[in-house]
């Protein structure tokens, strides 16, 4: 799978150098690219359907972003926090249907085909196109991938926005090598500084994303144009918080630094993180996210993932980063992309405490890291001969292929059964246990418990979606110091009449005696060791993994 060694200068269709054509002489995917896509996109649309899950993710994070939408719908509270422009983006079709779960998991599915779409346009002609493809067959088969395209998360819309940034950086490095003039680049600097604005309002850590370009025209020693690069960006960025300011009286930045200075996000009275923990951050994530998570999306590790040894996150370190080193001299698109990761995962790594760790995380690079590793996998073995590429890279597609359909397959049959059960009207079918129970008490809430008493609950926008939309206060955390006077008026004060104690696990996988998510359940502790009376179980749904109502009686 190599290619004869470009002649100084020359182009394919004024993007890529001759290093791109795939295959060695043989230009098939090159002369099929069309029906190869068509055929890509028709995989990733019948596995994405038989993947598609009408619930709400089990954590939560979903309903979050639901809410925020309908807030910013509703009572024109800025989302901020999370993703602010796709909960601005979802408040569109929640202005247009209301709270419809499913109508919302299309629109999800929308931006991930989107996504895929946006890919191939980003990518065509400007690297091997058996690398492109490659990696486009494995993004539609792959069950990991394709459950986030139908959730309610931010992840599918996220990827739809960063292959929209990276087509306008690539769209601004060709044109430079063919038009010197500043008014002709304009609109290109433009379109960057657009989407770079975009990007940064997609994800917390996406604010980093822009300094992509600026850190590649450094390496590549042109100085005015990675000072352009910046102030573009800048010049989107700045009137926007400026706006922002004065129209909501928020600020995108201060919150979201709060949380990652924080040692722990949920116990912010344990104070700000050391440089020392900054940096184990850096090498725990490392374990949790390379050695364990990526590994398992690319089908080389079964899940749940266990143990993440340092050798796994080396490994693929190393094999990318040679391909970075081969790509600087000979594909700029990839050494790019390559940036864009470092930068991304890098800034994710330091400022995301390990003990939050969700595989969400990463996949939103997983199409990048595909791109990333089959073309690290050609450099590494363009030593040799052209055999010598195609075997080593046929094996590891053929081992990865297996592997992952295998995976898929035996999702798809989990979930096509789940969404036969759900559209015949069994809301709660494939939720574990412990949700059922949860999710059964927001409808018991909802039918017997007056509206004007509020109930606290510690995942309360899933149970507000699945209850009627009734509003429920948040207990995220429960101070160690805090008394049961202490607790007692926190509840008072916010009209909290009921605490719903649920046995929610930990590690939603498996049921483990104990290891339940006890916030509710410490506070209720408290007051109870005090105040024995003011504490009183009034209802309980479910014998296994039960979920309590608790009265507080002031």
């Amino acid at each position: 799978m190599q290619s004869k060694t470009p002649a100084p200068g020359k182009k394919k269709g004024g993007k890529a150098a001759l290093e791109t054509q795939p295959l060695s002489q043989i230009s098939f995917f090159d002369k099929h690219q069309t029906l190869l896509f068509g055929v890509c996109l028709l995989v990733f649309l019948l596995v994405g359907s038989l993947l598609f899950n009408t619930k709400l993710f089990l954590m939560g994070d979903d309903a979050d972003y639901i809410l925020d939408a309908l807030h910013f719908v509703q009572n024109n509270t800025y989302p901020g926090g999370r993703s602010s422009l796709y909960a601005m983006v979802l408040g569109i079709p929640i202005a247009i249907f209301g709270v419809n779960v499913v109508v919302l998991k299309v629109c999800s599915f929308i931006f991930a085909i989107t996504a895929f779409c946006l890919l191939f346009i980003t990518f065509r002609n400007r690297i091997p196109s058996w690398i492109l493809f490659v990696s486009l067959l494995f993004l539609a088969i792959n069950s990991g991938v394709q459950y986030y395209s139908s959730s309610n998360l931010s992840e599918a819309f996220y990827m739809m926005i960063q292959a929209f940034f990276l087509f306008a950086c690539f769209k601004l490095v060709d044109n430079q090598k063919e038009q010197k003039n500043f008014k002709q680049l304009l609109k290109y600097w433009l379109l960057f500084g657009f989407a770079s604005l975009l990007i940064s309002l997609s994800k917390n850590v996406a604010l980093l994303a822009p300094l992509t370009l600026p850190i590649y025209y450094l390496f590549q020693k042109q100085w005015k144009n990675a000072a352009l690069a910046f102030g573009f960006f800048m010049a989107f960025k700045i009137p926007y918080e400026i706006l922002l300011r004065a129209i909501y009286g928020a600020n995108t930045v201060v919150a979201q630094m709060d949380q990652v200075l924080a040692k722990d996000m949920y116990h912010y009275e344990y104070g700000r993180e050391t440089f020392s923990g900054f940096v184990q951050r850096l090498f725990d994530n490392l374990k949790i996210y390379i050695s364990g998570d990526v590994w398992a999306f690319f089908g080389f590790r079964s899940e749940p993932v266990q143990g993440t040894p340092v050798a796994y996150w080396m490994l693929f370190v190393a094999i990318c980063g040679y391909g970075a080193w081969h790509a600087f001299k000979n594909n700029k698109y990839i050494f790019l992309v390559f940036i864009y990761l470092v930068v991304m995962m890098g800034t994710t790594f330091v400022a995301l405490q390990p003990a939050v760790a969700q595989s969400r995380i990463v996949v939103i690079y997983i199409p990048l890291l595909y791109l990333m590793f089959f073309y690290s996998i050609k450099a590494i073995t363009s030593w040799g001969s052209a055999t010598l590429t195609n075997v080593v890279v046929g094996v590891v597609c053929l081992f990865m292929f297996t592997l992952t359909i295998r995976k898929t397959s035996a999702q798809g049959k989990i979930t096509t059964n789940e969404l036969k059960h759900n559209l015949s009207g069994e809301e709660f079918y494939g939720f574990t246990p412990d949700w059922v129970n949860y999710l059964e008490m927001g409808k018991y809430i909802a039918n017997n418990i007056p509206k004007e008493k509020l109930v606290a609950a510690r995942k309360p926008n899933t149970l507000t979606l699945y209850s009627k939309g009734r509003p429920y206060y948040g207990v995220y955390k429960v101070s160690d110091n805090a008394t049961a006077d202490d607790l007692l008026k926190e509840l008072k004060d916010n009209n909290v009449h009921y605490l719903v104690l649920a046995s929610l696990r930990a590690n939603p996988a498996v049921a483990v005696e104990g290891q339940i998510i006890n916030t509710l359940h410490r506070m209720a502790s408290k007051i109870a060791e005090k105040y024995p009376t003011k504490v009183k179980i009034i209802y309980q749904i479910g014998k296994t993994e039960p979920c309590y109502l608790v009265e507080i009686v002031y």
